[in-house]
């Protein structure tokens, strides 16, 4: 699962916990997590409808059983119910589900902080150097914040840091924003918080009156969702986090006391949800407090839930509220492409997922990490920050890292308060520093830079204009892809970052059947993933785009970003057509013959109908049917169960793949469902793996290129499960081996009316003329093993792209 010991069990009863400890041992805070959880309140669950429902048809169904709503979740428009008498979490989402008008139902997981071992406490450090236009305040702590001003305190590289003292040079915030701090509770009397607490305007303290109608009565400082009450915070040892991770975002600055906040001006609103662990329907009540009352943003250091799609709703909420959500990635120094950890993995436009910094430029050693999943780092280890009672400690943690971002966002949003939410996203994750420890380990590869992210440049990228398709080696090129005739190579020369000087920030490469000409077709055409990073101006750069139709012709453009979001004009429009491929191996699952090309089928692994691959013209498999490991029903408990393919000959093949369609619901993070190659069905190699849940069908390529020339190959498919919660299960349809071929040849067979007879008609499809052809035909009975009984040989020369033979032979019948 993730190599590390699972002394974490999935409790029956779950919480939130913060996800940071502290380094001066004034308090105690919860274990490491080690990896996603997914525990959940027991006895309730969300129920969402299907708009356009009946308002009475929740009332109905839940009189039905005999389930009582607990309260209304407007922003998503669900229900948090009881569980009807002994019923259980899984027998209730399953009954939920069946019924018409409810589009999904789920259990109210729990969400923790993320914590991790903290590293030695910074130490104070005397003459530091100020650069040319900057700002050092007067905080008598703010020289141990190496993630703001980096002069090698302790050990650091120099100016491993934001920039802060420059970035102040130009704005050090407003106390007109208002960030939401979704977390532990917050110690609004701290010396060094108090003066940047946001205040409900529309309140009087300690009257017992909803003064402004919003259905909180004295939230002067924001709610206690855990609570249900107004005090925001109650104790020392429950509500840290929130407190270190407010002040890291807005601790009141340039006091000659204690520490320095990223915003010297903003106001923080305490939405406090965690208490040992907490509900994802308190987390959707703190985004629709913060949506309602004004925030601009969220920071959001917590996880542990499992994939929640109410909770994914409530973000999309704030997003179309035009707020960010902004995320800590985890702490279990996993790749969260493959275990994803929840919320910084949901694919919400507006989440800002953060990784781990050091003070020497590298990636936390607790630090999750993802090319796809994660966007950029920021400080996180031995942060010091505002801790309750008044005091100050270091905390390292993803936690940490976060509101880095959350504090530099506030300046963007000062210094250019026309731009959207997504606008910001950009400027923080493209004006970073590209770090080494970050490359190909978040979107970006960079590190927060506040100085850079204030930057006003209103020049873009040069123009590309020589994108060309590189040639297949036959054609003269000099590059091959590993993807069969599934993939094409573009390359072009760098352009630069203000006009042809500097480096850019990203490409968008796209491309598309029909010619790419205008902005128009550049929109609408497909945009491609894993785009490499910009290299220096008159660079060769070069990417290979797959997952496209064999014997297709394919056009490309693309456009640089600089790293304020500016884009170049369009370049030129590259074209090329895919290679060949032939299939050695192909499965749609449509009959029961399907069963005899797989060498074992463990039980429950079956053909279903339950749902299929949509048919697609470049896979003309069709049908109705798959390959599921549960068949029927939810998969069981305790599962270790595979089908794997029959001996596969790929010798004399160049640049094998194996591509299947597939759709999962797999408990994340603890049951996995697992690709895996073998040369001889004994030992096998693990090439993917599958956990979370995916409803729409997709397409996977998998290179072979170890097992190119291998005369036996197996691969299967595995699922492997714990002892509790299952799932609907994993789905594969559409099955395929395929390979480069410059030459295809394909043989039907006729017999004729007495049977004895067999005409052999023979295809012949060819990129480049060739010189000759000579093929050899065997046949024998459904018992003879292959390549015994050889018929004849027949040679002969062709010179056309495509040239049919024929040839006769009697059978002996």
């Amino acid at each position: 699962m993730n190599g590390i010991p699972r002394s974490l069990t999935k409790l029956q009863t779950a919480k939130f916990i913060p996800l940071a400890v502290t380094l001066l041992g004034v308090f105690s805070l919860p274990n490491i997590l080690e990896a996603q959880q997914t525990d959940f309140v027991p006895g309730r669950l969300i129920v969402k409808y299907q708009d356009g429902s009946r308002a009475s048809r929740g009332a109905a169904l839940r009189d039905a059983v005999g389930s009582q709503m607990i309260k209304h979740l407007p922003l998503i428009n669900a229900e948090l119910v009881t569980l009807p008498d002994g019923w259980d979490v899984a027998t209730a989402v399953q009954w939920f589900e069946g019924q018409a008008d409810v589009k999904y139902a789920e259990p109210d997981y729990i969400w923790y902080a993320i914590e991790n071992i903290p590293e030695p406490s910074a130490k104070d450090i005397s003459g530091i150097v100020n650069s040319l236009s900057t700002v050092i305040p007067d905080d008598t702590r703010f020289g141990e914040m190496w993630g703001l001003n980096n002069t090698g305190q302790s050990g650091g590289v120099v100016d491993a840091d934001i920039d802060a003292p420059e970035a102040w040079a130009i704005t050090k915030g407003t106390d007109t924003l208002i960030v939401g701090v979704i977390d532990t509770g917050i110690q609004n009397a701290h010396p060094d918080l108090a003066g940047n607490m946001w205040v409900n305007p529309g309140e009087t303290a300690g009257d017992g009156v909803d003064n402004d109608g919003n259905g909180y009565i004295d939230d002067i400082y924001g709610w206690d969702f855990r609570n249900n009450d107004a005090s925001v915070y109650d104790d020392a040892s429950i509500d840290a986090h929130g407190t270190h991770v407010a002040g890291t975002i807005g601790a009141v600055s340039n006091n000659a006391a204690g520490i320095t906040g990223i915003a010297w001006n903003v106001k923080i609103m305490s939405l406090k949800f965690l208490h040992n662990g907490r509900s994802t329907s308190d987390a959707i009540d703190a985004i629709e407090y913060a949506i309602d009352n004004g925030a601009h943003m969220t920071t959001n250091s917590w996880g542990g839930g499992g994939a929640s799609q109410a909770l994914q709703d409530a973000i999309q909420a704030s997003g179309n509220a035009g707020m960010l959500f902004l995320a800590a990635s985890g702490n279990s120094a996993l790749n969260a492409d493959n275990t994803p950890m929840y919320p910084a993995a949901y694919p919400q436009e507006n989440i800002v997922s953060v990784n781990s910094t050091d003070r020497n430029d590298q990636l936390s050693s607790f630090s999750n990490y993802g090319l796809t999943s994660t966007d950029l780092g920021a400080p996180g280890s031995a942060i010091l920050s505002t801790i309750p009672a008044g005091g100050y400690a270091s905390f390292s943690g993803t936690s940490m890292a976060t509101p880095h971002v959350t504090g530099v966002a506030v300046l963007v949003y000062t210094a250019f308060p026309s731009l959207t939410h997504l606008e910001v996203k950009q400027r923080l994750m493209w004006t970073g520093d590209p770090i080494a420890a970050l490359a190909g380990k978040s979107v970006s590869g960079r590190r927060l830079n506040a100085l850079s992210a204030l930057e006003t440049d209103s020049i873009p990228p040069s123009v590309v204009v020589d994108l060309a398709v590189t040639e297949d080696p036959g054609q003269g090129g000099s590059a091959i892809t590993p993807f069969a005739g599934t993939a094409l190579t573009v390359s072009w020369t760098a352009p630069g970052d203000d006009g042809s000087t500097g480096t850019a920030s990203e490409y968008d490469i796209r491309y598309s059947t029909s010619p790419i000409t205008d902005n128009d077709a550049f929109d609408a055409a497909m945009q491609t993933t894993r785009e490499p990073y910009p290299s220096a101006p008159g660079s060769t750069e070069s990417a290979t785009i797959i997952g496209l139709d064999p014997e297709s012709t394919y056009y490309f453009a693309l456009k640089t970003l600089d790293n304020v979001g500016n884009k170049s004009a369009l370049s030129n429009s590259a074209d090329g057509e895919t290679g060949m491929v032939v299939k050695i191996f192909a499965d749609g699952a449509e009959s029961a013959a399907s069963e005899d090309l797989w060498k074992q089928l463990d039980i429950p692994w079956s053909r279903t109908s339950e749902s299929s691959s949509p048919e697609d013209s470049s896979v003309p498999f069709g049908g109705e049917w798959s390959w599921t490991d549960s068949p029927g029903s939810d998969y069981g408990n305790l599962m270790n169960s595979s089908m794997y393919s029959m001996p596969i000959d790929l010798s004399g093949f160049s640049n094998p793949v194996l591509q299947f369609d597939t759709r999962y619901d797999i408990e994340n993070g603890w049951d996995n469902g697992y690709v895996e190659f073998s040369s001889d069905a004994l030992a096998w190699n693990t090439v993917a793996q599958f956990t979370g849940k995916q409803d729409d069908w997709t397409s996977e390529s998998i290179t072979m290129d170890d097992y190119a020339g291998t005369e036996s190959f197996y691969f299967r498919f595995r699922l492997v499960t714990d002892g509790s919660v299952v799932k609907d299960g994993w789905y594969i349809d559409d099955v395929r081996v395929i390979a480069d071929a410059d030459v295809i040849l394909s043989v039907s067979m006729t017999l004729d009316a007495s049977g004895d007879t067999a005409l052999a008609s023979l295809n012949l499809e060819n990129k480049e003329n060739i010189a000759g052809l000579s093929y050899q035909l065997s046949w024998g009975t459904q018992d003879n093993v292959v390549r015994e009984n050889p018929l004849s040989f027949h040679a002969s020369t062709v010179s056309n792209r495509v040239l049919g033979l024929v040839h006769s032979f009697e059978a002996d019948s």
